[in-house]
């Protein structure tokens, strides 16, 4: 009987199949994992381009504002609220907003808050932190020479120092946090950590004179 090379090649191929079954059992977690992750990241990085477009817009429309510090406040905050929607929801237990003007007046250089006032001067939403009273003080400010509850260091501007602001101009200050959750169960399965918490925050002058605040 004269075996042709075809018998040979079908023989090899019966042969390998328990082999490419071993194979895909070991390639197919890796592939798995690299697809969560590309997933995971992608739906990760989005949502942070959403928070920080809701946060510049909301930034440059209150620094732009000429109205009055409360009807001010009130704006920025419903951009934030409504920008990122429906996308990120700020009004959730997983995300949270402050919106603070910060004065430093011409004779000194600490920094005033609507002559000291914090709570007039703060606007919040969201209740990432439990609550807005949990919520409005987290809000990073320079230094306030009326409340040492506001000198706090983790309440300070990151990166600021007070002498980089101009003397007598009101600054729009906005942050921002959110909680986002993974898509796969890539966490849960491989018990690994992946980053959740986007923060985001926005300095900019005001058009505003702070003597009518």
């Amino acid at each position: 009987m004269k075996l042709s090379y075809f018998y040979f090649l079908r023989r090899a191929r019966k042969n390998a199949k328990s082999q490419a079954l071993a194979e895909f059992a070991a390639v197919l977690p890796v592939y798995l994992a690299l697809m969560c992750g590309v997933f995971d990241y992608g739906w990760y990085i989005g949502n942070k381009t959403m928070l920080v477009m809701a946060v510049a817009t909301a930034v440059q429309v209150g620094a732009r504002s000429e109205d009055g510090m409360a009807d001010t406040l009130k704006m920025v905050t419903e951009i934030i609220d409504k920008a990122p929607r429906p996308r990120l929801n700020m009004t959730s237990d997983k995300g949270a907003a402050v919106v603070t003007f910060i004065i430093r007046p011409g004779s000194s250089n600490f920094i005033r808050v609507n002559t000291g006032n914090p709570t007039n001067a703060v606007a919040s939403l969201g209740l990432l932190f439990g609550s807005d009273y949990a919520t409005r003080n987290k809000s990073r400010l320079v230094l306030s020479t009326n409340s040492d509850s506001w000198t706090l260091e983790e309440r300070r501007v990151p990166n600021l120092d007070p002498k980089d602001l101009v003397q007598g101009r009101v600054y729009c200050h906005v942050e921002a946090w959110y909680n986002t959750e993974m898509i796969t169960p890539l966490q849960a399965a491989l018990q690994v950590t992946l980053p959740t918490e986007i923060y985001d925050s926005y300095l900019q002058f005001s058009l505003q004179n702070p003597d009518t605040l």
